[in-house]
């Protein structure tokens, strides 16, 4: 499925245990993939881990990878800012990817 996030598509995909362990390991439940605009979760689903992959997508958004370095203040300060900005979208999108891909 696809959402719209400041003006960029990201695609989500739900994988099976078995493919999303072939593609990205065991250590993990979900991962954003920045340059492709595309997230892959691992089924079963979590709304934690939704919402913690779509922290990474506004985090991609605000652009940090063309910086040199940002220290810990100021990344503190940017996740604050998207909290403050966008936790209503991502609580929204949290429960609309896992009502879609969840089947429910």
């Amino acid at each position: 499925m696809k959402i719209k996030i400041k003006d960029i598509y990201w695609t989500f995909k739900l994988l099976g245990d078995k493919e999303y362990v072939l593609k990205h390991g065991k250590d993990s439940a979900g991962i954003t993939l920045p340059l492709k605009q595309e997230v892959h979760l691992r089924s079963p689903l979590s709304l934690n881990v939704i919402a913690h992959e779509l922290f990474h997508c506004y985090v991609a958004s605000c652009c940090l990878s063309s910086t040199d370095d940002i220290g810990k203040e100021a990344m503190e300060e940017v996740g604050a800012e998207i909290i403050e900005f966008h936790l209503d979208d991502i609580v929204k999108y949290r429960d609309k990817i896992y009502e879609r891909l969840d089947g429910r």
